[in-house]
């Protein structure tokens, strides 16, 4: 029964787009829905890879922190890999 409420719709369908105009915005339409859905998964692509760059940043700041008592800022930068500006920057945060 449901199967054949469906193809009755597909079938209506089909005879909507027999101008072809419409059947044109309809094709515009479903590309344009279509366009729109991989830029959304694109976006969110972007993001969880911002979001992981971001924590592994936090990550090496914590890091980073942890070692201000017992080296020095180059070493500390180049161990962890941030700019030695940025381990300065932590320096100065803590005594301050």
């Amino acid at each position: 029964m449901a199967s054949d409420r469906l193809i009755l719709k597909a079938i209506e369908a089909v005879d909507r787009m027999v101008d072809e105009e419409e059947r044109k915005v309809y094709e515009l339409r479903m590309q344009t829905l279509a366009d729109s859905a991989a830029l959304i998964v694109s976006a969110e692509e972007k993001g969880r890879k911002k979001g992981i760059a971001e924590g592994e940043h936090a990550a090496k700041l914590a890091m980073a922190r942890q070692l201000l008592d017992l080296l020095d800022d180059e070493t500390i930068a180049e161990r962890i890999g941030v700019k030695v500006e940025t381990v300065a920057g932590l320096r100065r945060e803590g005594s301050g």
